[in-house]
């Protein structure tokens, strides 16, 4: 005698078994009708009617001889666990995950390491690095600071905190008006030794040192070397001239 039991979520739960006499009963009809259950025969002497639930009862006996030492109690405890945490083929989770919503931990967890907690505890090591490096990196609006500059010029121009548009993203004001963005990996904390009140920017234009600099810097870009070396016309070249 077999039986096999299907359970679909929204609907009634239904039962495959054969026509032993257990299951023919009035007491078991009874108890069929009074839960919802619907109840479904196979055909007398067919077996292969039944195939689910014969298979079913072949794979638990060859889980209870593999199931090593202990009590009859034990190794059915064993194999229901082992059988009850496998993935089902057609719904590709297992009966306990259905049943609970979550994937119940046996010893193969630990033979195979998590790979989810790795990779967090790997992203949380990666932001702690981070957060200790940006630690006391924040400004507030109209702090002068050094900026990475990314055009023509010197690396680092000096600017000025123009607005905080994140925690750690801000605008900066550069000496010749112009607002850009920059991340605090980017900004750099200006101190008074190198920072003159005259060399701050202002909203109104660039100032009077940072114009003088610019154009010193142009003019000294735009001077050209000259070779010194004497230019030689080529020898094959005199037969033409004669």
């Amino acid at each position: 005698m077999a039986m096999l039991t299907f359970s679909i979520q929204g609907l009634p739960e239904m039962i495959v078994s054969d026509n032993g006499a257990c299951f023919m009963s009035a007491e078991f009809k009874e108890f069929m009708i009074k839960n919802g259950i619907t109840h479904v025969t196979s055909a007398p002497f067919h077996a292969s009617s039944n195939g689910l639930a014969e298979r079913a009862v072949q794979t638990f006996k060859t889980m209870m001889k593999k199931a090593g030492e202990g009590s009859i109690s034990t190794k059915v405890a064993r194999v229901l666990f082992s059988y009850r945490i496998t993935p089902q083929s057609t719904t590709g989770k297992s009966p306990a995950e259905m049943l609970q919503g979550r994937q119940l931990r046996s010893t193969l967890d630990l033979v195979h390491p998590d790979l989810k907690r790795r990779v967090i505890e790997k992203q949380d090591k990666q932001k702690k690095s981070h957060d200790k490096q940006c630690q006391g990196r924040e400004f507030e609006q109209g702090v002068v600071v050094m900026t990475r500059n990314f055009s023509h010029g010197p690396k680092w121009i000096r600017g000025l905190i123009e607005e905080v548009t994140g925690p750690v993203s801000y605008k900066v004001r550069l000496g010749d008006g112009k607002i850009v963005r920059r991340h605090v990996d980017q900004i750099l904390a200006g101190t008074k030794d190198f920072v003159k009140d005259s060399e701050i920017p202002h909203p109104q234009g660039p100032s009077v040192s940072a114009s003088v600099s610019t154009h010193d810097s142009q003019s000294a870009e735009t001077t050209l070397r000259r070779s010194q070396r004497t230019v030689r016309k080529p020898t094959h070249l005199q037969d033409y001239e004669q």
